[in-house]
């Protein structure tokens, strides 16, 4: 898919976005200046347009021709910071910014692992509908889930040193599909004017993220990504299984020992146990820490019971093939809650 560089040596300052920059116009490759009397507010940026009538075609689809992501860097992924709004580059039709040249140059020379295509829901006969849910069914069973499905929450946490910051990592979620993903970064005892930083995401009915203590809505490539991070852990997987949209269908060939569930709008694969039935791995395609969308394999391992559940405490993580250090994860805690703890999903 062809690329667009936008030269930004010879930029004008502007107040506008995109230096002034038609959105419209320049998502099909053309730059033409927009007018100060053509200029309107979207999504926390301004726009100016070139005609009247391109300012009505970014109103018919605002999502189309806006900045994507909300301004998230186009390097890093949607749940990532802002980038420089007069920074951009425009790639199928849609216009990124990045945070640094670095980061744009490293999108522009291979950009199709940094903007993922949305999977398209499989459409299963009725047999292979009825066996897919059966083997999530007996799943569901092995992990002490049974019927009702996840009752109240689970809370994971664990607690990491990276470069000398000591990383907390917790993760909440119920069986509505809501989850809360936090990350607390603590400085190193020696280090001089570093404060202490805290980072959500929470999924669900109001799905926002938090950085630095201001809130900011997700939009929609935002909200996928931070619910496949909840999704990894299979028993929010599983939880979701009375979804309308909740879809499981056997692999061909893996003598119903794998299954593929598309739920959310996000598809994962399975490997069950053939004895138990409990999830033994998980694969998926998607983002992980560096923005880029890799084949992602996860062996599952150290189950303990809590409170009635089969929890996998590790994970083993290959991406592409090798394996990732960095992405291995043990827990040190899983709890099962009647509720929430306090304040969890809610804008603070």
């Amino acid at each position: 898919m062809q690329v667009l560089l936008l030269c930004l040596a010879l930029a004008q300052p502007s107040d506008a976005a995109l230096r002034g920059l038609d959105p419209v116009a320049l998502s099909g490759g053309r730059e033409a200046p927009g007018r100060e009397d053509l200029e309107l507010s979207y999504g926390g940026y301004s726009y100016r347009f070139e005609t009247p009538d391109s300012r009505e075609r970014f109103l018919e689809q605002p999502q189309r021709w806006a900045i994507q992501w909300g301004g998230a860097c186009g390097r890093m992924g949607p749940l990532s910071g802002l980038g420089d709004a007069q920074r951009f580059a425009v790639h199928g039709g849609r216009i990124f910014l990045f945070a640094s040249d670095g980061c744009r140059d490293h999108f522009l020379s291979a950009p199709e692992p940094f903007v993922e295509t949305p999977p398209r829901a499989p459409q299963p006969s009725d047999a292979e509908r009825a066996e897919g849910a059966r083997l999530v069914a007996r799943a569901a069973r092995a992990h002490g889930l049974g019927d009702e499905g996840l009752t109240g929450v689970l809370r994971f946490e664990l607690t990491a040193l990276q470069q000398g910051w000591t990383t907390r990592r917790q993760l909440v979620c119920d069986g509505r599909g809501r989850s809360e993903r936090r990350v607390h970064y603590t400085p190193p005892a020696d280090a001089t004017d570093e404060e202490v930083l805290e980072s959500r995401w929470v999924v669900g009915d109001d799905s926002f993220k938090v950085w630095a203590g201001e809130v900011t809505d997700m939009g929609s490539a935002a909200r996928a990504d931070a619910l496949r991070q909840t999704l990894r852990e299979p028993l929010a997987l599983l939880a979701l299984a009375s979804r309308d949209d909740f879809i499981a269908l056997p692999v061909e060939g893996a003598q119903a020992r794998a299954v593929v569930v598309y739920v959310a709008g996000l598809t994962s694969t399975l490997q069950l146990d053939a004895e138990t039935g409990r999830v033994l791995a998980l694969s998926w395609r998607g983002r992980l820490n560096d923005g880029a969308a890799r084949d992602v394999r996860e062996v599952l391992d150290d189950f303990r019971e809590v409170d009635g559940l089969l929890v996998p405490f590790a994970r083993e993580v290959t991406l592409d093939g090798r394996r990732s250090d960095s992405s291995s994860v043990t827990w040190e805690s899983v709890e099962r809650l009647e509720a929430a703890p306090a304040g969890s999903f809610e804008r603070r």
